[in-house]
């Protein structure tokens, strides 16, 4: 319900909602909908991961990014990220896009200049990878064909992870990060808040409220709740170290 067509080209998870209301709040009824599977076709995948300097130029690069939506039979783009905010594109057809869209990709990302770019394709495949690097740290990856790498990706350039060593992975067809890379669990999705960040809270004698207020962690839909008090009950006490 989420994800209307502000962010996707279709109403998305909106369209099998039915007309019964509540007559008050009119909130739609979202619990039940009979609906039928089919296989979409759409094999081709596509994907853009673009780092942001600051909030304002990811929000004016999503009212960009959404111009297009309407090109491909799936699509979506978003934003993710707490620390360094990204732009997040993803598509699909039901074939290989022609090199003429995807370098409108580019250049809608700025992703399409030479200077700091490594690239990686395979006409047989028609996969084209493309990754620019800028003062040694990654701006943005776009992945056609195969995209395999995105989640772990963009959660390494949201939390600034890949170093000048670890750059040449972005375009390795692998869904698992670098074993130099820590791993880590995103306990909250609202607020893009890891295993890790928290723990760290609560090894300076955190507790929910203030996990709460610093993260900002369980803030939003509350559905992470449960998982942050277990991981607040499982922690050893902190001891205060004698005078």
């Amino acid at each position: 319900m989420h994800w209307g067509n502000q962010f996707m080209n279709t109403a998305g998870a909106n369209a099998l909602a039915c007309d019964a209301i509540d007559p008050y709040s009119l909130q739609p009824e979202l619990k039940h909908a009979a609906v039928q599977i089919t296989t979409a076709g759409l094999s081709y995948p596509l994907a853009v991961v673009r780092r942001c300097a600051g909030q304002s130029e990811a929000l004016e690069l999503l009212q960009r990014a959404r111009a297009v939506l309407a090109d491909f039979p799936y699509a979506n783009v978003g934003l993710y990220g707490r620390t360094t905010p990204l732009v997040v594109f993803r598509g699909a057809s039901a074939g290989p896009v022609d090199d003429a869209a995807i370098l409108a990709l580019d250049r809608l990302f700025g992703l399409d200049g030479e200077e700091g770019a490594i690239f990686y394709a395979d006409a047989t495949r028609r996969i084209s990878k493309k990754a620019i690097a800028q003062h040694g740290r990654l701006l943005g990856v776009r992945l056609a064909g195969e995209t395999q790498a995105l989640a772990w990706l963009r959660q390494a350039m949201a939390e600034d992870e890949l170093d000048v060593s670890l750059i040449r992975f972005a375009l390795a067809p692998s869904a698992k990060a670098p074993k130099s890379m820590v791993a880590r669990n995103i306990v909250c999705k609202c607020a893009d808040v890891s295993d890790i960040q928290i723990h760290q809270e609560l090894e300076k004698g955190a507790d929910l409220p203030q996990l709460q207020k610093s993260l900002k962690c369980g803030t939003f839909c509350g559905s992470c709740v449960p998982d942050i008090k277990r991981m607040v009950a499982e922690h050893p006490p902190s001891i205060a170290a004698a005078a």
